[in-house]
């Protein structure tokens, strides 16, 4: 008897450095760029509220207004890259791709990633939407769209 039950769609990670496919390796961030980002998104929402409240725009602080907080971009990075680069990953937050290889997996460290308090500073989002658009025609052919 067959089943009609399709495998999970996997995921084919390409590094960001050297566009080769990672067989091991890291998707990651640095915890220095998500506190600076935090503390200046922080900044941004008070000086907002501040000006909002007192209904007055000061003239020096009109470019921090004007300037939304980065967010901070995670990165796929093969083995080969990270130790060419130095990137050791000791400041970052970081998963190995070998603990996502499918959609499945994808999905639950994005709910993982979500209770994060820093979630909402990163491209974690357009990353993973972007990883979607990369392996789309692969997992077409396997029923997932």
């Amino acid at each position: 008897m067959t089943s009609d039950r399709l495998l999970p769609a996997q995921i084919n990670w390409a590094c960001g450095t050297c566009k080769n496919p990672i067989l091991t390796g890291v998707v990651h961030l640095s915890f220095s760029e998500i506190n600076q980002a935090v503390s200046a998104r922080e900044e941004y929402e008070r000086r907002s509220k501040e000006q909002q409240e007192h209904g007055f725009i000061k003239i020096g602080d009109l470019a921090s207004l004007m300037s939304i907080p980065r967010t901070v971009r995670w990165a796929a990075v093969c083995d080969g890259c990270r130790r060419l680069e130095d990137h050791h990953c000791g400041d970052c937050y970081a998963i190995e791709v070998t603990q996502m290889r499918s959609v499945f997996s994808l999905f639950k460290w994005t709910r993982h990633l979500h209770k994060k308090s820093w979630f909402g500073v990163t491209d974690w989002i357009d990353f993973a939407a972007d990883i979607a658009d990369a392996n789309g025609p692969a997992w077409e052919s396997t029923g997932v769209r």
